[in-house]
């Protein structure tokens, strides 16, 4: 009897740890891949690279006890690089007061602002190498989290900082006012620009000129294009200009769910579920791309991937895993049912005492109202366990029935 009770308890975890979220809207549906564990422990979140390769984190280091006898410091947070290609964590020699810490392009090079120096600083992750930037003291436009160069702006002259601490200055026609940095490549940068200063104000209609602005990497000379309002909007609604979400999350219950416009929100008429459970916490980061969110549970640092599936597919693996979470229950009640036969030697009560009896096991009504006791009471010591239902519970397409040996099976119906 304990053995069957061993047993059943870790099919019972199992079931649960290797579980896939699948969810998504009438026209699409994703996958929630498992969690990894980036880091255990007291962490705070920071950031994707680029590429979506590189998460920076803060990991609290907890000294020694024979340490405090030394040193009065507290415990403190150090930053932390974990690169997604080889699962590991690599400690970064910054301050752990550095600000607004981001990986630039290319995954090698960490910028920050140092607040002691007060001045922007480059960290290489590989060399462990910290070179601070000669800038002019301006802030920058861009944070070098989407490029591997900064952009500085004063009046029309314009100085781009590279991640190997190089400088390229050009001058900008007098007519434009700097946006920031669109694209980039081997070759030239390429800048989104306004004939005359954008105004802040909200009242302001004043329609305004775009010009897309090629700046050669190695000349510094420049080439400038005018953009129509296809072009524009195309480059306003990028991730880089903080365009529209792929994916919402709910950051009090948990939930991630594909975004949809207001006049689009209309009930999903698919079987996909519209949201995918990832766990409360006020904490969450995502990918530029959005398919990947990185967050905080139960003491640890997770990492998961989202992936586009077809909807067959979704449908298929959303009908699997219903059967799977019904087994589970069946798996539950039988459990629940085992234990209180285990508590009286090996006797099990007929229907009409049996929820009564079994519900101090469960403590889950509802579960235990789903349940179809078919074990007509008596002692559990029979011939054929394996063949000899307990119960079920009924799903679309079938029944998932438990056993006296806690053995469960999915039975469609004829």
């Amino acid at each position: 009897m304990k053995r069957i009770l061993l047993v059943f308890a870790v099919l019972s975890v199992a079931s649960i740890g290797s579980a896939q979220e699948v969810f998504g809207s009438d026209h699409e549906a994703f996958v929630l891949s498992p969690a990894v564990v980036i880091s255990s422990g007291p962490t705070k979140i920071g950031s994707f690279s680029r590429s979506g390769k590189v998460i920076l984190y803060k990991r609290l280091e907890i000294k020694k006890p024979e340490d405090y006898l030394y040193e009065k410091s507290p415990d403190e947070y150090e930053w932390y690089a974990y690169n997604r290609l080889t699962q590991t964590s690599q400690r970064l020699k910054i301050p752990n007061k550095a600000l607004d810490p981001v990986v630039m392009a290319g995954d090698q090079v960490v910028t920050y602002l140092d607040s002691e120096a007060k001045k922007r600083t480059f960290y290489n992750i590989e060399k462990q190498l910290t070179t601070l930037v000669a800038e002019p003291e301006v802030r920058p436009i861009n944070d070098g989290s989407q490029f591997d160069f900064l952009t500085y702006s004063r009046g029309n002259r314009v100085r781009l900082v590279f991640s190997d601490g190089t400088t390229l200055d050009f001058d900008l026609d007098s007519k434009l006012e700097m946006l920031g940095p669109v694209s980039e490549d081997r070759e030239s940068m390429v800048f989104l620009t306004t004939v005359g200063r954008q105004s802040d104000s909200l009242l302001d209609r004043t329609p305004r000129d775009y010009v897309r602005l090629s700046v050669d990497r190695k000349k510094g000379t420049t080439m400038s294009k005018s953009l129509n309002e296809d072009e524009v909007q195309k480059i306003l609604s990028s991730a880089m200009f903080g365009g529209d979400e792929k994916f919402e999350v709910d950051s009090d219950q948990g939930w991630l769910s594909v975004s949809v416009a207001s006049d689009e929100k209309t009930p999903n008429k698919t079987a996909v579920p519209v949201s995918a459970r990832i766990g409360p916490g006020p904490h969450y980061d995502r990918s530029f791309d959005e398919m990947s969110i990185v967050y905080q549970q139960a003491g640890s640092l997770l990492l998961r991937d989202i992936h586009p599936i077809s909807l067959d597919l979704a449908l298929r693996v959303t009908q699997t895993n219903l059967q799977k979470a019904l087994m589970n229950d069946a798996k539950q009640m039988g459990l629940a049912s085992l234990i209180l036969a285990a508590d009286n030697d090996d006797v099990l009560p007929g229907a009409k005492e049996w929820k009564d009896k079994v519900l101090p096991y469960i403590k889950d009504i509802d579960l235990a109202n789903r349940f179809n006791y078919t074990f007509k009471g008596g002692s559990i010591n029979v011939e054929d366990p394996a063949k000899t239902e307990l119960g079920f519970i009924m799903g679309p397409g079938g029944r998932a029935v438990v056993y006296l040996d806690g053995n469960t099976k999915w039975i469609p119906n004829p």
